[in-house]
């Protein structure tokens, strides 16, 4: 019997700017961690996290620090 193990490094995962809407943390996350944030809401609030709570690196949007201010 064999077991195969993989690894992926964190830098090949997508990576995603999650800014709570209550709150307002900014927190970088990976995909798995984002989906996490969409099932369960905000790690220190407790927040529900829409989708537009997100960024998607590869959608063009307006930079984080923009929609902060």
């Amino acid at each position: 019997m064999s077991v195969r193990i993989e690894c992926v490094r964190m830098t090949d995962a997508q990576r995603h700017t999650f800014v709570c809407p209550e709150c307002r943390r900014s927190i970088e996350v990976d995909d798995a961690m984002r989906a996490t944030l969409l099932d369960a809401g905000c790690v220190v609030c407790g927040a529900a996290v829409t989708e537009a709570d997100i960024d998607n690196p590869s959608a063009t949007s307006t930079p984080t620090a923009d929609r902060l201010s």
